[in-house]
């Protein structure tokens, strides 16, 4: 069962559609996303066992952040 904002293991019975940002192909830094439901999953294409479960509230809460660059100080 999903829990909110944690690690889980991918649905077994669904086959996700992952999408990534097309900036991310040419320099391997893949962090993507799928929809399972009512519910975002995200990955590290690195890492893709591992997903981090999150609403469609709290997945459009941090994309707005990201739009208004809240987070740009962490990349520079």
């Amino acid at each position: 069962r999903a829990e909110k904002g944690r690690q889980m293991e991918p649905p077994q019975q669904v086959c996700l559609q992952w999408i990534k940002a097309s900036q991310s192909y040419a320099s391997g830094a893949c962090v993507e996303l799928a929809p399972a439901g009512n519910m975002i999953m995200m990955r590290d294409s690195k890492n893709p066992m591992i997903h981090l479960c999150l609403t469609l509230q709290e997945i459009s809460a941090f994309l707005d952040g990201v739009k208004k660059g809240e987070f740009d100080h962490l990349v520079v």
